[in-house]
């Protein structure tokens, strides 16, 4: 199939085909108007005939340009691509304007800096519908427009779908048997493309985006197999192979060597250097630096353009390549241009993932051929000529840098400025829940509110974030003594992290300790008010201290901030315990079991609301579903074993308690299932775990108490 694409592009069969799209081409506007003439109805526009190539727009979220054959990742990885470089024009210095996704993309759909069009971050801003964009100038001229995306993060209500007679996002219910995340794969993006392209003849405008290198990095076979040391290489392979079967998929239809194929990224990862693991926290090369291949009519092929350049220059490279007239704004530029290129040319980059995320400093910095500026707290100036991993901070000198690096960062500092000085006011999107759910299971926090602002350097914050990240994983693998230790540690050097004081809440409850977790779940609500998640943290613990009306307050609270947060809508169902209806409890759960599906700890939060208020039924139905999602959930066969218990279903209750592990012995599980064994006159089996539960909590006067009521001693 690639063959075809070297000899030419099209198949045997193509010239045919090609001609009966032409003809009816030409003849629509002719058959548009008879039907118009001939029904009586008032006059339909006709779109303008089309006589520049389709085009076909790659992004690949996350692609670093070091990893692509073309850019130095060695022959094998990446056939597709380098192809592309070999029959086309390869972009030697591309940085994106943001490593962020949303932000990016609306940079190259737009041709405008993320200050310029306003979208600062994912999930929070959207484009606004003043913007113009690649499709709708494709549209405008006639073309086709369609769009394929493999992560949530770019859904339409974001503002991209501007201009675009389809665009699909109809994603994210589950990739996560190939990587923990809900997106589509590379082979479903590539159907779904294929498909479009069939319903759709004629010149098109075709937008691709392929989410598969962003984290987590679980390539399927072969490449799992092939890249078992590099994993995101294997992602960036697997990607390259599915675009390659796109490519063919064109030749195979005859179309593509009339088709314009521009390959992109929206920035890249860092995988460690720099100290970060990923990316959106730091705008060295390794978060910013991605490919950038163009190949098809009006292109030159094998050739290689130097200097740095953006992903800006996409929108204008393309329109002018297509024969169509650039954006009036525009802050790129066409990247094949006649004539010299800028001799000192600055490009822009920034992240505010810094500061509305942690609070942290924001970070600014300009690119030239020689030098990167990050401005931050602690400003940062590179030699790229002598340090182009950007290790050697010329502005570490105590002393201050030399007069030449001085007049550098003057320079670039007014660059920086000049960058912000057309800055947009941002326009905020309001998420609906199921989105939230869908950007939630990317990996994405989206709070109703930013993190309060404490001026730390992020350089300084990212050590910081991996401790943290450090102590959420002690947490989750149930190392709750290290965890509350390393957590307290970490709290000195940051006190007002509300993420922090959420952690530390979370592991305190984890060991019983409500009492002491409160000050810390009170603390981080006071510090985002505007934020759900933690106030519905603060209800948890509230409830757990045995205060039902301010936990159910502050359940109502975390709601009505965000209706879509599931564990508040949850935790709503309480409201029966204070003289609300079982109507009420009822459609709470229903919400919250909407909003995420299948979703392990809401089952579990549901079938414990279900047992506090006496639901006993229901809650049992609750633990089944979560058994059938989860086999070997042992807090599950615990939950049910209790309800059986309480049902006279002994035989089906020790079932349950056999597999439910460790889960059998939690204090609470045994404290309940005596209680539902003296409520049915079942003593010695009540008796038997009253005392055991003296033997090994002697200060909990609960288990003498029932042993008392039951005549022991």
């Amino acid at each position: 199939m690639w063959m075809r694409w070297i000899l030419g592009g099209r198949s045997a069969a193509a010239p045919s085909a090609y001609a009966l799209t032409g003809l009816l081409l030409v003849l629509a506007p002719v058959v548009l108007a008879s039907v118009v003439l001939g029904s009586g109805c008032n006059r339909i526009a006709v779109a303008p005939a089309v006589s520049g190539p389709s085009v076909l727009l790659v992004t690949i979220d996350t692609l670093r340009a070091d990893h692509v054959g073309a850019y130095g990742a060695g022959e094998g990885r990446t056939p597709t691509l380098d192809r592309l470089a070999r029959e086309g024009t390869t972009v030697e210095t591309v940085v994106a304007p943001t490593p962020l996704t949303l932000p990016s993309h609306a940079s190259i759909h737009t041709g405008l800096t993320p200050p310029r069009h306003g979208v600062r971050h994912n999930g929070i801003h959207r484009l606004p519908d003043s913007a113009d964009t690649l499709a709708e100038r494709f549209q405008g001229a006639g073309y086709a427009t369609g769009a394929v995306i493999g992560a949530a993060v770019l859904v339409g209500r974001h503002g991209l779908a501007q201009g675009f007679d389809h665009y699909d996002d109809r994603i994210f219910t589950g990739r996560a048997s190939a990587t923990g995340y809900a997106e589509r794969t590379a082979g479903e993006v590539s159907d779904a493309a294929l498909e479009w392209l069939d319903a759709t003849p004629g010149a098109f405008f075709l937008w691709v985006h392929y989410y598969d290198p962003h984290g987590a990095y679980r390539p399927p076979e072969p490449f799992a197999t092939r890249f078992q040391s590099e994993p995101y290489a294997g992602e960036v392979a697997y990607t390259d192979h599915e675009l390659g079967r796109l490519l063919d998929g064109l030749a195979e239809r005859g179309r593509l060597a009339d088709t314009l194929v521009m390959a992109t990224a929206d920035h890249a990862e860092s995988l460690g250097e720099h100290g970060e693991s990923t990316h959106a926290y730091t705008l060295y090369d390794s978060a910013l630096r991605v490919p950038l291949l163009i190949r098809g009519p009006g292109v030159p092929a094998g050739e290689r353009i130097q200097g740095v350049a953006s992903t800006l220059d996409v929108a204008p490279t393309l329109l002018a390549l297509a024969g169509l007239a650039g954006f009036a704004d525009v802050q790129g530029r066409d990247l094949l241009a006649s004539g010299p290129a800028p001799s000192a040319r600055t490009v822009y980059a920034e992240t505010l993932a810094t500061q509305l995320d942690h609070g942290f400093a924001p970070l600014h910095a300009v690119r030239t051929d020689d030098h990167l500026y990050v401005r931050a707290p602690r400003s940062e100036l590179y030699d790229l000529e002598r340090d182009p991993k950007q290790l050697d901070d010329l502005l570490a000198d105590p002393a201050g840098p030399d007069e030449a690096h001085a007049a550098v960062v003057a320079e670039l500092s007014a660059a920086v400025d000049a960058a912000l000085a057309g800055e947009e006011e941002s326009e905020r999107v309001v998420l609906d829940p199921a989105s939230k759910s869908q950007l939630h299971a990317l990996g994405y926090v989206v709070e109703s509110s930013p993190a309060p602002e404490n001026g730390i350097d992020p350089k300084d914050g990212l050590r910081l974030l991996d401790r943290f990240i450090a102590i959420e994983g002690l947490y989750h693998y149930d190392r709750l003594d290290e965890a509350e230790r390393d957590a307290l540690s970490l709290l000195a050097q940051l006190p007002e992290s509300p993420r922090l004081l959420d952690l530390l809440a979370r592991i305190l409850l984890a060991k019983g300790q409500a009492a002491s977790a409160l000050p810390h779940a009170e603390r981080a609500a006071r510090l985002v008010p505007g934020s759900a998640r933690h106030r519905e943290m603060l209800a948890s613990v509230r409830l757990a201290t045995g205060d039902v009306p301010g936990a159910v307050a502050d359940f109502e609270a975390a709601a009505e901030l965000d209706p879509g947060h599931a564990e508040a809508q949850a935790g709503c169902m309480l409201r029966m315990d204070l003289g609300g209806s079982l109507a009420d409890a009822a459609e709470h759960a229903e919400q919250a079991l909407a909003l995420r599906p299948d979703d392990l700890g809401i089952l579990t939060s549901v079938a414990r609301n279900w047992d506090h208020l006496g639901q006993y039924d229901r809650s049992l139905s609750a633990w089944r579903k979560l058994l059938e999602i989860d086999p070997e959930n042992g807090p599950a066969h615990a939950g049910a074993a209790l309800q059986l218990v309480r049902f006279g279903e002994d035989e089906a209750a020790k079932e349950h308690l056999d597999r439910a592990g460790a889960a059998a012995r939690t204090p609470r599980l045994q404290f309940a299932l005596a209680i539902a064994y003296a409520a049915r006159e079942r003593i010695p089996e009540a008796r038997s775990l009253l005392v055991d539960l003296r033997g090994r909590y002697p200060d909990w006067p609960g288990p003498r108490k029932v042993l008392s009521q039951l005549g022991e001693g």
